[in-house]
């Protein structure tokens, strides 16, 4: 009885498609990790901090930023509806088009900031363009409950990124502009199997109510602080700190992606199941965030500076109580998924203001924390992450159990 009851939960836990979501990212996790580990030895810490910049974070940011909310809202106003009903082709193509404006001038903003050529200003909107598309277009696939198909599009390009490093790797000698190219390249290849399958789906006569758009501004209201707060440091460090400390911090974030991939699977699962269903048991899924935040922290603890070793040779290195601080910081952000999940989801206008207000906080405390401690590095710009996300976290779970003791 005992065998046959963990034989089932076994087969529960594998069929799970939080579990299946999971191994996907963590497969593509470790492909990102090769990426990052061949350029981190190939290039010069300079250029592999630039090259984090701009495509790890500024393209990345500006993906999300320029979606104003409506990956999520796209989630939220079809999970309940047949897509096929309505006129999703013509609100997606329509607001494609709407964002090359701002992103034209959001990429030659950043380029005169940083002083940076034309090169890296087309990298820059040609990046972040491909992956509006790719990121919207995940929604539409989550919204239909095709979880591991969304991440897939999501994050195929790191796959053909890894393909294309390995043919360099045994036939060729990498350098920055080289390593650029082939990573706009792997964001445009998912586009001909993005176009073949928005082709070959169904588009009713009903047309998109403006309500998602109205839902998707209030969500991106909230996306925007978010992204301010998981992509600030690399723009600090950048401006204060120089390429070279942004190339380990990069290093460091790559080297704990578990944290990211595991909060990804979890929220591209649950927060469709809380757009469905208002009886989720919280309590119990925070449990379990408990113990995955646990396991992971354990394992960075033990075995960062043995991974850094292998993978960089010495070339990276990072201090214990550094790698303390990342670990504090990735659990925190790990804990935020249940908030996260609940307000696009079941949060009503009121939340949402509240959670912005929380956010736009968290941001004021950053940005002073990391002015005062920047001269103390790294450490200061962790110390300055984890009381800023804590912030944040601690409002997120004040505006769920306010809204349980109330109802």
């Amino acid at each position: 009885m005992i065998k046959n009851g963990t034989i089932g939960l076994l087969k529960k836990i594998l069929g799970s498609k939080s579990t299946q979501s999971f191994v996907i990212m963590s497969s593509v996790a470790v492909i990102q990790l090769c990426n990052n580990v061949y350029l981190g030895r190939e290039l010069t810490k300079e250029e592999f901090g630039l090259y984090s910049f701009v495509f790890l974070n500024v393209a990345h940011l500006l993906a999300i930023f320029l979606i104003f909310g409506q990956g999520a809202s796209v989630v939220r106003y079809f999970s309940s509806k047949t897509i096929e009903d309505y006129q999703w082709k013509k609100y997606l193509f329509k607001f494609l088009l709407l964002i090359i404006f701002p992103l034209i001038i959001t990429s030659f903003t950043v380029k005169i900031i940083y002083h940076l050529d034309w090169f890296w200003f087309y990298m820059i909107a040609g990046g972040s363009f491909l992956l509006c598309n790719t990121n919207l277009t995940g929604a539409f696939f989550r919204a239909r409950g095709w979880f591991n198909q969304a991440i897939i599009i999501e994050r195929a390009n790191p796959i053909v990124f890894f393909i294309l490093l390995l043919f360099f790797f045994l036939f060729g000698k990498m350098n920055l502009d080289i390593a650029s190219y082939l990573k706009l390249f792997s964001f445009l290849s998912v586009m001909p199997f993005i176009f073949y399958i928005l082709a070959n789906w169904n588009e009713g006569q009903i047309q998109v109510e403006t309500k998602i758009y109205s839902d998707g501004i209030s969500l991106w209201e909230l996306s925007l602080t978010v992204i301010v707060l998981y992509h600030i440091d690399a723009f600090f460090i950048a401006k204060l700190l120089g390429y070279k400390e942004l190339a380990l911090f990069s290093v460091m974030i790559a080297i704990m992606r578990i944290y990211e991939f595991a909060s990804v699977s979890l929220f591209s699962v649950y927060s469709q199941k809380f757009s469905k269903n208002r009886d989720i048991n919280i309590k119990l899924f925070f449990k379990f965030l408990l113990i995955i935040v646990l396991f992971i922290g354990i394992f960075y603890l033990l075995f960062t500076n043995i991974i850094l070793e292998i993978l960089f040779k010495g070339k990276y290195y990072a201090s214990f109580i550094l790698i303390v601080l990342f670990t504090i910081y990735g659990s925190i952000n790990l804990l935020y998924v249940l908030p996260s999940c609940y307000l696009v989801g079941h949060s009503d206008k009121k939340e949402m203001r509240q959670m912005l207000l929380g956010n736009i906080i968290s941001i004021v405390i950053r940005i002073i924390i990391i002015y005062v401690l920047y001269d103390y590095g790294l450490f200061g710009f962790l110390l300055a992450g984890i009381i800023s996300m804590g912030t944040r976290t601690g409002v997120g779970y004040y505006i769920i159990f306010n809204n349980r003791s109330n109802a």
